[in-house]
């Protein structure tokens, strides 16, 4: 039809007929009821307009957050004929504990949501909706059909919540598994004659049995059962040693008013690539489900099966209600955490604290995997930055990251990966050491190391010692084609969840880790650090890229100094190949031990990122003057002539570069690299620093020296130019301020 238009010759009643056809368009196109909205801070009962609707924040959590919609606004009465309620709704909130953007699900229709409304004609429920609440529909008149989404979670539709529908005949109830409620008085005056609902599963009548999935470890279960119904029951464990509460509310006095347990196993949904379902739909397996300890570990022994009941959340439930206990009791074997199997496995062989804690460090550090296995989602580019970048480390004793502006959708994790217990980081490892520690000793004392991110230190008794770590190769992201072990749960050779060891586990893991993945990142546009050596040269220059302090986030911009230090390595994961500073001033300027620069910090404040004094920050000086003496001896430069030092001038006495005098406590100066690296050879062959004054001298900085440097005379000024590695524009992108 466009084309036809394109190519016509318009007349004033063909342009009048076009705007007509326009205009019936928007007024009879289904209301979408919006997608997203921003707010200043979303809390928890505040009202929320999204579109021509408004929705009620009902659950505040960045895991699950939901709403409800209390109906439509002002404008939307008048003109929504076609209502959608949609399965989730998006909500940036600039401050609060939800700061940021989260998708929350729509989760019920609230009391007289839509009740009179004299427009509506028809109207889709999300499948997330589990209520339709009392009169929410009441009396809308023209109202004639109501769909529900395919996978509808509707689990009860309340008194009079379509009376008065005169016109309506059309209620699609083909896909309500999970419909256990229906008000009698919900159809009145409608032309439905009746609501099927499905009955009740008895949990009772079918059998259970209890797993775990790799032995002894309580992440995961195969719960063996004859029930068709995942969303019918769980099982709970009412004596675990871990049982602890999921959320906790309390009185205006402070004391406690409720505590929310949830320690119970109940089905997995999610659907695994390398595990052979028999149905997806309902996650079933070859004789059973795939179960996980929902938010608190179970220990083993007795569970209780318990039956879902009116008001029972479907998936990953923070609450204790809505289950009722049956008499029917399952007994399985005994399971543990990780701090506990590493207590076990690892430290009995002493009563002494720290020599238990030495043992099971060393132990955890053989057995543990830093990563899992994944099949890698479809490459995606990052549109509102999409060039490549560098990053500085949240950690301060790494130093830079180069960021690609690549990322995957639709990644899917493994069963393999998941069951693995021990696949730590650098920040993971240490954790759980500090959970050993409380575990072995509840009286010790534990901090996060200062200058090692992977490091706690754990005190008792006045004695301090770290421990930490992280674990050592063990999977990557895959292709689904490389598949090679499927959980078939039928007992077939073929079955990986067969005879599967802790030691088999990791082997899997370890074999994907080590496969040839084609990568499928166009290589042309990638940045390497030689890229970057070449750009900013042996003289160096500010660059202008993304500042991250924290492992949860970036602050933005930021600035720093690169050099080309001759180094040809391309790096790893933390770690540059290029030279920079780190605690220390240059050209006026202070960079902290994150190597990036603190506008406004003068000499001798406290780092505003690490609360360190700068006054004892190392100095960096270009091309300082620090002659050799000439007193007949002769000196070394790092045990090689001085005269090979390619980059001292005799002449002139200039080292050329950038040189670091470093802080010295004992006398409160700065002394130069260079001091300790110019030696000479003494009659007995023993080497010898220079120990002439004017050397010394030239090669210390005191503090009035420093003060008449004006160490901090660009401080509050940002480079008047720089590189661009913000990932905003091409890499290497010259800028000005």
């Amino acid at each position: 039809m466009k084309e036809s238009i394109r190519n016509r010759r318009f007349t004033v009643r063909g342009i009048l007929y076009v705007m007509l056809l326009l205009i019936w368009a928007m007024h009879t196109t289904a209301d979408a009821a919006g997608s997203s909205a921003v707010v200043k801070n979303a809390k928890l009962n505040s009202k929320v307009t999204v579109g021509n609707y408004v929705y009620q924040i009902t659950k505040l959590s960045k895991k699950k957050s939901t709403v409800a919609v209390t109906g439509l606004t002002n404008k939307g009465k008048k003109k929504v004929k076609k209502a959608v309620i949609p399965a989730t709704v998006k909500i940036r909130s600039k401050k609060g504990r939800n700061k940021g953007t989260y998708s929350y699900q729509v989760t019920a229709v609230k009391e007289s949501a839509f009740r009179g409304n004299s427009k509506l004609t028809s109207v889709s429920i999300g499948k997330n909706v589990r209520v339709i609440g009392k009169r929410a529909f009441e009396n809308c008149v023209k109202l004639k059909k109501v769909s529900v989404e395919s996978g509808s979670k509707l689990q009860e539709i309340q008194d009079f919540a379509f009376s008065g529908c005169r016109k309506l005949k059309d209620f699609d109830m083909s896909r309500l598994p999970n419909l256990k409620t229906v008000a009698d008085t919900a159809f009145d005056e409608t032309k439905i004659q009746e609501i099927p609902v499905e009955e009740t599963t008895d949990v009772t009548s079918y059998s259970y049995e209890v797993y775990p999935l790799l032995a002894p470890f309580n992440d995961m279960f195969f719960i063996k059962t004859d029930n068709p119904d995942p969303d019918s029951f769980r099982l709970y464990d009412k004596s675990s040693v871990y049982d602890e509460p999921v959320s906790t509310s309390y009185n205006p006095d402070g004391s406690i008013k409720e505590e929310v347990h949830n320690c119970s196993i109940q089905v997995k949904k999610l659907i695994y690539p390398d595990v052979v379902y028999e149905d997806k739909e309902t996650f079933r397996v070859k004789g059973g489900y795939l179960g996980y300890s929902a938010f608190t570990n179970v220990d083993g022994g007795e569970l209780t099966l318990q039956k879902a009941g009116k008001g029972a959340e479907l998936e990953d439930s923070w609450s204790d209600t809505g289950y009722e206990d049956t008499k029917v009791k399952i007994t399985m074997s005994k399971v543990y955490d990780t701090a506990d199997y590493l207590i076990e496995t690892f430290g009995k062989s002493s009563s002494d604290f720290f020599e238990r804690m030495d043992a099971i460090n060393s132990g955890f550090d053989k057995i543990c995997l830093y990563s899992g296995a994944s099949v890698r989602g479809e490459l995606v580019k990052d549109t509102s930055f999409p060039y490549y970048g560098i990053s500085n480390s949240p950690h301060v004793d790494q130093d830079f990251y180069i960021q690609s502006p690549y990322g995957r959708k639709d990644g899917k994790r493994l069963l393999i990966s998941d069951l693995h217990p021990m696949r730590y980081d650098s920040l993971g490892f240490p954790r759980v050491m500090g959970e050993v520690a409380y575990r072995l000793n509840p009286n010790v004392s534990i901090k996060w190391n200062d200058n090692m991110h992977w490091l706690i230190d754990v005190t008792l008794n006045g004695v301090t010692k770290s421990y930490g770590g992280a674990g050592n190769g063990g999977g990557k992201a895959i292709t689904e084609d490389k598949i090679k072990y499927f959980f078939r749960f039928d007992g077939s050779s073929g079955d990986a969840f067969k005879g599967l060891t802790y030691d088999k586990a990791s082997d899997i893991l370890k074999e994907y880790g080590k496969m040839e993945i084609p990568d499928d990142i166009p290589a042309d546009e990638k940045l390497t650090w030689a890229k970057v050596r070449q750009t900013v040269g042996t003289e160096g220059s500010y660059v202008k890229i993304i500042g991250i302090y924290s492992i949860y986030g970036s602050t933005g911009d930021a600035y720093t100094f690169l050099y080309d230090n001759g180094s040809q390595s391309e790096g790893d994961s933390g770690w540059s190949g290029m030279g920079y500073f780190s605690n220390a001033w240059y050209d006026g300027r202070y960079y902290n031990r994150h190597e990036t620069i603190e506008k406004g910090t003068k000499f001798g404040d406290k780092s505003q990122t690490d609360g360190i004094d700068t006054s004892q920050a190392s100095i960096v000086v270009k091309d300082p003057c620090i002659p050799i003496p000439q007193d007949g001896k002769e000196y070394l430069y790092r045990y090689s002539p001085i005269s090979e030092a390619s980059q001292y001038d005799p002449e002139t006495g200039i080292w050329k570069g950038l040189m670091v005098f470093r802080y010295n406590s004992s006398t409160g100066t700065w002394i130069a690299d260079v001091k300790n690296s110019i030696q000479y050879r003494g009659d007995d062959r023993q080497y010898y620093n220079c120990e002439d004054t004017d050397f010394i001298n030239a090669a210390t900085l005191t503090k009035e020296e420093v003060t008449d440097m004006g160490i901090d005379r660009n401080a509050d000024l940002d480079p008047a130019e720089y590189y661009d590695y913000t990932k905003k524009v091409a890499p290497g992108t010259k800028g000005k301020n």
